[in-house]
């Protein structure tokens, strides 16, 4: 079972103030993000070169976050699939492909768990910003780019304020510093005396942003990815980053185990090493860290779901799709080796 103490209540508490009742989505209905900007029921109540704040009702954005999440767990689940099927099947898989396979499947957990809490990223191009700026009837609007979008308290009964801020970095480094702000905001409510292994959890996640930065898993993907002759090396048998071998040593696993392996490889990080360098210390890092995030995420939707009184059909369709993709021979989803929640 996943750790689930002081931090686990905050996080819980950022889910639900974010997704209250009656945010149900409906997998035939859902509206996300994109769509929402055209289609939602919101205000502009400011628009400037610095920020955009909407006024909605809190069931509104609820509901549209709720859809994103979904979405982005769908990517997830597909990731996860094809990492199981190269670790577990008889058919050659490249190491190198399948570590970038593993990024994605961090990079969508992350994105589902950060629209869940309220504490999110959105890419906005120049003409999306301009349907705000039009709305709020003003002639400035933010530049175009990865904004930092925070859902803000009530103002009234029904209806709270969205913040939306130019967050000054690329898509993929903005979602990896949302991450780092959640991180330390879970770890600072974590009681190590009530539940020592969550401690453990937080610590090493917010750990490895503290050492290397935020947007470390973006410097060993694209250290592995882009830099020819870092990993692509099966044609000429020199195998140093296989991940494949790593993931069938340790998978199926329990959440404590991966609690344990994942802060043993943070405590081996050295005071002058990068993310990227050496880099088989963050390639095994990034593994451990997909199947966290994933396991993070996806139990904090399952409890979310539990509590909506909405459609569940597609949380049971992806659950279907886990179980026929992704089943052990123990019945439990790869590749943990015990239930999720």
């Amino acid at each position: 079972m996943i750790p689930k103490g002081t931090g686990w209540q905050r996080l819980r508490s950022l889910c639900f103030d974010t997704i209250p009742s009656g945010s149900g989505v409906y997998h035939t209905r859902a509206v996300p993000l994109h769509e929402w900007r055209e289609l939602g029921a919101f205000n502009v109540t400011l628009c400037n070169k610095q920020r955009i704040i909407l006024e909605t009702a809190g069931s509104e954005i609820g509901g549209t976050l709720m859809a994103d999440a979904e979405y982005l767990l769908d990517n997830s689940a597909e990731h996860q699939a094809s990492v199981h099927d190269a670790v577990t099947g008889a058919v050659w898989y490249s190491p190198a492909w399948l570590l970038i396979t593993a990024y994605y499947w961090s990079f969508f957990s992350t994105l589902a768990l950060s629209r869940l809490t309220g504490k999110s990223t959105w890419f906005l191009d120049r003409q999306a910003l301009s349907i705000f700026r039009k709305l709020g009837g003003v002639s400035q609007q933010p530049p175009a780019g990865a904004m930092r979008l925070r859902v803000g308290t009530f103002i009234s009964a029904i209806n709270r304020e969205i913040t939306l801020e130019p967050s000054g970095s690329q898509l993929h480094d903005a979602v990896w510093k949302a991450f780092k702000e959640l991180a330390d905001d879970i770890f600072g409510k974590v009681d190590q005396n009530a539940n020592g292994l969550e401690y453990r959890l937080w610590w090493a996640l917010k750990r490895i942003g503290d050492i290397w930065g935020p947007a470390w898993p973006s410097k060993v993907r694209n250290a592995a990815n882009y830099k020819p002759g870092r990993v692509y090396r099966e044609v000429v048998r020199q195998d140093r980053f296989d991940t494949l071998k790593l993931l069938k040593d340790v998978t199926p696993i329990t959440h404590a185990k991966l609690v344990e392996l994942l802060e043993d490889q943070v405590l081996r990080i050295r005071a002058k090493e990068t993310a990227d360098s050496p880099l088989e210390g963050g390639t095994r890092i990034l593994l451990l860290f997909a199947i966290t995030l994933n396991a993070v995420a996806t139990n904090l939707h399952s409890e979310l779901i539990n509590r909506q009184t909405g459609d569940q059909r597609w949380f049971a369709l992806r659950k279907r799709f886990c179980d026929l993709r992704c089943a052990t021979t123990s019945g439990s989803i790869w590749p943990l080796s015990e239930d999720t929640t």
